[in-house]
């Protein structure tokens, strides 16, 4: 049972190291299979193809184990590419079925010397080997081994590989085989287009020819390699060969392994004889390469333009109109459709031939229809010139197919369209043609009024402009109005009734009336234009600032314009004045020449209106007043000024200036005369009440003059020094001012006290009073009472001595000294 156990676990693990090489060859990229013990020694690169990266596979009969610290040395031939390090976990070394070599990440790596690849057995790892077992060394593809550029077969023995282990160093080399390779840039293509082929591993410095589905030739480079640029001939297999009568199919010699051969497929193609064609333009259309197996096998139907069947095609069977030969062409001359515009797709597809139908495509540009409007916006009646460019040479725009807004313009006869695609015709704008923006659309000869658009543009219709000299003024402004385009054949504007009917409307109200000096029906000539008609803007409907005019007339032509009331200007000189002051006062832009026309009122806060003035503008409606303020004005106050047509100014406001007092000078001793001075009180009124520090003074004969001012002269009474107000009523107005007293200025006698025994004279000069004098021993002749601060005196003393008087001192001379006090 024991033996029965150990036989069992024998084939487990048997199976699972199976299994796990199998997993292990299926992660080695196209690498091959390595399965047990192999016979016989051989190298093999996947792929095999000149200078193309490998997976090598290289197995050589050892027959001595390998142990731990051994290696295997492999030496590739010249002209194998080598990295400069391998990476042991991108190898497996294997030997006779459990002889697998287990490489870790810490393991030593192969080491890569030249041409030498050597490989370390690990620590714990040995490879068993006999003179009939093979030992396999396998390096992934991703190793980074590329392949001789020049393709040699294993039986030339061009291409030796060495191997041998360290257990028996004698080498043994097995052949490896590398074969040639090509492609193509392209595998499908119109006759004649370019295809590139490109190949390795031919004969070096050799001629290459390529046949077949395309035709090139050229010269292979000194390593094998070459790239030629050919043309698409057939479809079918593209043939390579060398100089050395190499080809795809061995040639000269056989490939160890078959090549792979590229296919061209040939497509078929459309050409069009000319581009940026006229509709209705003859264009031919060829067709090459399209299945020749059955004759005819393009329909009518097939041959289209813009995915539409192109009327008039219509082909029995395929001919030959290129160099090949072959019943596989067509060619076409066709009329381009008279709705084509822009970018055509034109396409023919064959009968399909066993289960393939072939569809070639081509471009064919066609030129788009416009139509232009000059002007681009116009009112009714008024002319606009259509000009239309790109339509189908020498034909004609027929009746009735030229529409403004879906309604019949060119009514009167068909447009020629000339030989180059273009046409002009001018119109009158309809006189129903709706404000706003109308769309004007031509449509394609024979479609008539129930054809698609062909082409479109947008006319912009605004409504005749109504003429209006002056365009803006003050109401009862003279308006000249006039228009044209109105309705054609003659008409009348009538007396309004009521807008939007025929007539004319200032702001919506009649205009054309007597009270506005109008009040007959205006005539529109046959030519459509209305007569001048003068009118006064109204003085009542509207407002200031714009306002429509509108006119209608029995055709249902309308005019529109716009009429600005301006309101008259005034301005004053002051905006604040005293009662009985006169104002001049200014106005501008009212309507000239009506006399009395202009009133000018003044009402003060409370009251009435007062007529102050009336003015007649002068001819550029300007005038000049002066206003007296009145005696009844109140603190605040306005000026207006108005006219018979309801025109009026923006007032002027007129703030009374307050009552005002001031006294000259305004300080002094008590006794002082002052004089004191006033303004802004009602005229010809006498004082109420007048102080001066509270003691009160007499108002016998103070009265205000015309303009409601006084002076008076005053003595200041007795007061303590310091500011004292001073007070006057006259009337209900009140004004303050004050009177600095100052003390009184000190008599010479007491000033010179300290200096009595030797002041002998003293002199003082003002303007007022003139020279005056102080002299101790003679004071019935002294009129010099006193010394005042800021003035200067001439001192005589009988010897030298110092003046000291409130805290300031003089040295002074014997005789005259001449001090400022």
């Amino acid at each position: 049972m024991r033996k029965t156990h150990a036989n069992l676990l024998r084939l487990i693990v048997v199976a699972a190291m199976l299994c796990s090489l199998i997993a292990i060859t299926a992660a080695i990229t196209a690498g091959p299979v390595f399965a047990g013990n192999q016979t016989a020694g051989n190298v093999t690169a996947t792929p095999s193809t000149a200078s193309s990266a490998a997976a090598y596979d290289v197995r050589f009969q050892i027959s001595d184990n390998i142990t731990a610290g051994g290696s295997i040395t492999i030496t590739f031939p010249l002209g194998v590419v080598l990295p400069t390090s391998i990476d042991n976990q991108n190898i497996t070394v294997k030997g006779p079925m459990s002889h697998t070599v287990t490489f870790l990440t810490t393991s030593p790596d192969p080491t890569v010397s030249g041409q030498v690849v050597t490989i370390p057995i690990p620590t714990g790892q040995w490879v068993g080997g006999s003179s009939t077992t093979n030992c396999q060394v396998l390096f992934f593809q991703s190793v980074g081994i590329t392949n001789p550029p020049v393709a040699k077969t294993a039986a030339s023995l061009a291409y030796g590989v060495k191997a041998h282990s360290s257990s028996n160093t004698t080498d043994v080399t097995q052949y490896l085989g590398v074969i040639p390779k090509y492609d193509i840039s392209t595998t499908s293509g119109t006759m004649g287009s370019a295809v590139t082929v490109t190949g390795a591993g031919w004969q070096p410095n050799g001629l290459i020819t390529i046949t077949g589905g395309v035709l090139a030739g050229g010269t292979a480079d000194a390593l094998g390699a070459f790239s030629v640029v050919g043309v698409a001939n057939t479809t079918g297999a593209v043939n390579c060969v060398d100089g050395a009568g190499q080809t795809q199919a061995g040639g000269s010699v056989t490939w160890d392994t078959a090549l792979t051969i590229p296919t061209f497929v040939l497509l078929p193609k459309l050409s069009v004889d000319e581009d940026n064609v006229l509709p209705g333009q003859q264009v031919t259309v060829r067709g090459f390469d399209f299945n020749p197996a059955v004759a005819g096998n393009i329909t009518a139907a097939n041959l289209k333009i813009g995915g539409t069947a192109w009327a008039g095609a219509a082909l029995t069977a395929l001919s030959t109109i290129d160099a090949t030969g072959t019943l596989d062409d067509f060619t076409q001359t066709l009329t381009v459709p008279y709705n084509a515009k822009g970018a055509q797709t034109v396409s023919a597809t064959d009968t399909p031939v066993a289960g393939t139908g072939r569809t070639a495509t081509t471009t064919l540009n066609v030129k788009t229809p416009t139509v232009a409007l000059n002007p681009t916006a116009a009112g009714p009646n008024e002319w606009v010139t259509i000009t239309g460019t790109n339509w189908p040479a020498s034909t004609t725009i027929a009746t009735n197919s030229l529409k403004l807004a879906g309604t019949n313009w060119n009514t009167s006869g068909s447009i020629s369209v000339d030989g180059n695609g273009g046409w002009s015709t001018t119109l009158r704008v309809l006189a129903a043609a709706a404000t706003g923006s109308n769309t004007v659309s031509c449509f394609i000869t024979g479609s008539g009024s129930n054809g698609t658009a062909y082409a479109q543009a947008t006319l912009t219709v605004g409504a005749t402009a109504l003429s209006l000299t002056p365009s803006s003024g003050p109401r009862g402004s003279a308006v000249t109005i006039t228009a044209n385009n109105m309705t054609i054949g003659g008409s009348t504007i009538p007396l309004a009734g009521t807008y939007p009917a025929a007539g004319l409307y200032f702001a919506q109200a009649d205009w054309n009336t007597a009270a506005n000096g109008g009040g007959t029906a205006i005539t529109v000539t046959s030519a459509g234009t209305m007569s001048p008609t003068t009118v006064k803007v109204p003085a009542t409907g509207g407002v200031v600032g714009p306002n429509a005019i509108y006119a209608r007339d029995n055709g249902a032509a309308i005019a529109i314009g716009t009429f600005t009331i301006t309101q008259p200007g005034m301005t004053s000189d002051k905006t604040s004045a005293s009662k009985g002051d006169v104002i001049a006062v200014t106005g501008t832009g009212w309507i000239e020449g009506t006399l009395g026309l202009v009133t000018l009122t003044w009402t003060s806060a409370g009251s009435t209106a007062q007529t102050v003035a009336t003015i007649t503008p002068g001819a550029n409606g300007t005038w000049s007043a002066l206003v007296t303020v009145p005696l009844t004005a109140a603190a605040t106050n306005t000026i207006n000024a108005s006219d018979s047509y309801n025109n009026s100014a923006t007032p002027i406001t007129i703030t009374l200036a307050a009552a005002s007092i001031s006294v000259t000078p305004g300080e002094g001793p008590v006794g002082t005369e002052v004089v004191i001075s006033g303004e802004g009180f009602n005229p010809q009124t006498g004082f109420t009440t007048y102080t001066i520090g509270g003691v009160g003074m007499s108002t016998v004969g103070l009265v205000t003059d015309a303009l409601g001012g006084f002076s008076s002269t005053a003595t200041i009474p007795g007061l303590a020094t310091g500011a004292k107000t001073i007070t006057i009523t006259i009337g209900a107005d009140t004004a303050t001012t004050y009177f600095t007293v100052t003390a009184a200025a000190a008599t010479v006698a007491t000033a010179t006290t300290n200096i009595a025994s030797q002041l002998v004279r003293v002199w003082g000069y003002t303007a007022t009073s003139g020279w005056q004098m102080y002299d101790p021993a003679d004071t019935v002749g002294s009129d010099l009472t006193g010394l005042v601060d800021g003035r200067g005196y001439w001192m005589s003393v009988s010897e030298a001595c110092t003046l000291i008087y409130g805290g300031s001192s003089w040295d002074l001379t014997a005789g005259w000294n001449l001090i400022g006090w």
